[in-house]
């Protein structure tokens, strides 16, 4: 993957989840969560129109906003979840 590519795959996220959102196929609303390894680290995320927010943060993309709970590199399309247990990937996968 050339450095091109490798700076515009967080804009190609973020229009994702935007374009994901402003289709109607992920509600504003919804919960996303992480279930972590004990219950004391689970997360919830709640879809806005901007993004996902967290407590009081709003980020624009699944990535940011899995990072910011994992302090780590994680794919936020596999991080999170519905409140079913699927991962919110499906959707890109059903397009």
């Amino acid at each position: 993957m050339g450095e091109a590519d490798e700076r515009k795959r967080p804009t190609q996220r973020v229009n994702a989840l935007r374009k994901l959102i402003e289709s109607g196929r992920l509600s504003v609303g919804t919960h996303l969560t992480h279930r972590g390894r004990t219950v004391e680290i689970n997360t919830t995320a709640t879809v806005v129109r901007d993004g996902v927010r967290i407590g009081d943060q709003t980020y624009a993309s699944l990535l940011t906003a899995a990072r910011a709970v994992a302090k780590h590199s994680v794919n936020g399309w596999t991080f999170w979840q519905f409140e079913s247990g699927e991962s919110i990937d499906r959707l890109c996968k059903n397009a």
